[in-house]
């Protein structure tokens, strides 16, 4: 249609012969009158508008009803606005009509007279008495919101027609074949399904705490909307699910579940488990020593266990066991005295083997050839 846009309107001209109550097909000049819902027609007998339901009816699709039988020469305008969706805006670009009868002396119209009757002060809206438009800002005006003002005392039987009209704004349209940006939010209430890349210049938040992906620090946070401790931080406060879990589920090859890899010379913890005061409880550092429990590493020791005296001194178990009765179980013991014990158990025999040395001590039965 023409002129091109969103929104167009098309206007009628029927030139009575004489008797018509109603009004259909074609008008004067060849055009088809169609329209799909009555709110969006205006009519106008002789330059005068008619009132809706009362002097014309728009129940019959496509058909002007319910005129006062026409006299020869009269002419009947009919303008039809175009009804449109734009994505999932419905029909939030609709306008409303009212109408409202004085009963005499009233320089004013709000929702006193007319229930429901509501726009904002300062509004443009379009006002008509008894079938003329007034001018809005001389014979009316909208300064008060929800009200019509400024009107000079009606008489008894006066009919007043306002119509308002909703705005609104199509902003940020992307056009999905040529693509392009959006300035502003995009909320949406359903699945959003990406099949391909997607870049984020800004932060990325799902569900407040969710999922928060800070683009200033370059972290990730999973159960916090304040990543700090590291580049992903896993927050849980679940007693029964574990704060991270990697499964993998190849059935052959030797592919690790979790591998981590730091940098060269890396004297810090490539891998550490914190407990819930911060304190290693299992850490692997870059040279490949590892440590269980106790505070820093000192020395080249490859594998330190450290022990709390208030576990009866024990400072770890070593378990050796098959499909046979002749298991082995090794125990490590340290008292604070200085000596250490090994304790080896036979289980199929029940025997029991301690050996107890001073750490200063230079005897270890253990070290004799004889």
């Amino acid at each position: 249609k023409s002129p091109t846009g969103s929104g167009v309107r098309t206007r009628y001209y029927f030139t009575a012969t004489g008797g018509e109550t109603s009004l259909s097909g074609a008008d004067d000049g060849g055009k088809t009158l169609t329209f799909s819902d009555g709110e969006y027609v205006d009519v106008y007998l002789n330059g005068v508008a008619l009132v809706a339901g009362t002097d014309y009816g728009t129940a019959t699709a496509n058909t002007i009803g319910g005129l006062a039988a026409l006299s020869g020469g009269d002419i009947v305008e009919v303008v039809v606005y175009d009804i449109y969706n734009v994505a999932k805006i419905n029909s939030e670009a609709v306008r409303t009509r009212h109408y409202y009868t004085a009963t005499g002396g009233e320089t004013s119209i709000g929702t006193a007279q007319i229930p429901g009757l509501s726009f904002p002060g300062g509004t443009e809206i379009e006002v008509s008495l008894n079938g003329i438009s007034l001018v809005q800002g001389t014979d009316y005006n909208t300064t008060s919101a929800n009200t019509v003002g400024g009107l000079s005392a009606l008489s008894a039987g006066n009919v007043v027609a306002i119509v308002l009209y909703e705005k609104f704004q199509l902003a940020d349209t992307v056009s999905k074949a040529q693509g392009g940006t959006f300035a502003g939010d995009v909320i949406m209430g359903g699945t959003l399904a990406v099949t391909g890349q997607t870049t984020f210049s800004g932060d990325l938040t799902v569900d407040t705490t969710t999922l928060k992906v800070d683009s200033t620090n370059n972290r990730v946070g999973v159960g916090t909307a304040s990543p700090t401790n590291g580049k992903l931080e896993v927050t849980n406060s679940s007693s029964t699910v574990p704060a991270g879990y990697f499964k993998n589920t190849s059935a052959s090859g030797d592919s690790p579940s979790l591998t981590v890899q730091g940098g060269a010379n890396n004297a810090a913890p490539n891998f550490s488990v914190l407990d819930y005061d911060g304190n290693n409880d299992f850490m692997v550092r870059g040279d490949g020593t590892v440590r269980v429990g106790g505070l820093a590493i000192s020395g080249s020791t490859f594998f330190t266990v450290y022990g709390n005296s208030a576990n009866s001194g024990r400072v770890a178990d070593f378990y050796r066991q098959t499909s046979t009765t002749t298991n082995h179980i090794q125990n490590w013991y340290s008292d604070v005295g200085g000596t250490a014990t090994i304790q080896q158990v036979h289980e199929a025999s029940g025997d029991v083997e301690s050996r107890t040395n001073s750490f200063g001590g230079t005897s270890d039965r253990t070290l004799k050839e004889n």
